[in-house]
């Protein structure tokens, strides 16, 4: 068999070679069921954890689990890789239309738009399925593998880490969609419903409590009343309406991403300028002056 590079050799290698080690647990797992006894999605998560550490080849700390609640987040050096999404045994039975793992890749699809990665997988302890998010709002399912076998099946090398964006592009099924009906990405604010993305600044996609500084509107489009709020609130000495951004709630360590962020937003409606003179003279600062002293001082000016 021939292969396009030395890694993709080494790679299908260490799959042949862990493959029998991964099946003699994965018997052991799967015997409860003669004895009458049924696997639970916690047996599923045995068997998962089995192939991803064992033939598929990923370190342990790349298996983030309960990570913004998907199962599992594969995770390398703080690149999110994929989502996984584990189900109880069988679930699937082995059919790719099967209602079931459909399901199970719309449940995968939200939780990967939180962690804004594309690539999902869902398992059910005998077939893994590999899927992309498609900005069309299409899950494209490209790949179903059963690992129920003797030999490493060779489609398994496209769920390894350097396999992952080499898939065949090929679609086996095409599932319908849509991200604006996960009400995790939104939060209400005065009455309007923002995607997270409208904030300036969030802490934990998680807790709504760390969405702050509101600078866009329902439709994405700058608003153009509260960016400047924003930048009072992230860098006014008086901040805005008494409010001021604290190290607890905007880190400092953030300061400049969210600095970049409101600059960028200026320059979406032609309103990125450089001022005649740092901080005025004598009145409070425009809030685009005082942005862009920020990033002038911190040397991010010619970043926007």
């Amino acid at each position: 068999m021939g292969y396009s590079t030395k890694i993709e050799k080494d790679i299908r290698d260490h799959l042949d070679m862990k493959w029998s080690d991964f099946q003699d647990r994965y018997r052991r797992i799967a015997s409860k069921l003669e004895s009458g006894m049924r696997l639970h999605e916690k047996d599923v998560e045995t068997i998962f954890q089995a192939l991803a550490e064992g033939p598929l080849g990923y370190e342990i700390e790349q298996l983030n689990t309960q990570q913004n609640y998907a199962d599992y987040a594969l995770i390398d050096r703080g690149l999110k890789l994929a989502i996984i999404e584990i189900k109880s045994f069988r679930l699937f039975a082995n059919d790719i239309e099967c209602p079931h793992l459909q399901s199970a890749l719309v449940q995968a699809a939200r939780y990967a738009n939180r962690h804004r990665t594309p690539y999902i997988m869902a398992f059910d302890g005998e077939t893994i399925v590999l899927a992309r998010v498609d900005p069309s709002n299409i899950i494209n399912v490209h790949l179903a593998v059963n690992i129920k076998c003797d030999q490493a099946p060779p489609d398994l090398f496209f769920f390894t880490h350097y396999g992952l964006f080499r898939h065949p592009t090929n679609v086996l099924c095409a599932i319908p969609y849509d991200a604006s009906e996960d009400e995790g990405l939104y939060k209400n604010h005065h009455g309007v419903k923002l995607h997270y993305s409208c904030f300036a600044y969030v802490g934990d996609i998680r807790d709504k409590s760390t969405w702050i500084a509101p600078y866009r509107n329902e439709d994405g489009s700058v608003d153009t009343n509260r960016i400047g709020h924003a930048v009072n609130y992230l860098l006014s000495p008086g901040g805005y309406r008494g409010q001021k951004a604290t190290s607890q709630r905007i880190p400092n360590a953030a300061t400049p991403f969210v600095a970049l962020k409101l600059a960028k937003a200026y320059k979406e409606i032609g309103k990125w300028n450089k001022p005649e003179s740092l901080f005025g003279f004598g009145g409070k600062p425009d809030p685009q002056c005082l942005l862009w002293t920020y990033l002038y001082q911190h040397g991010l000016d010619d970043a926007v």
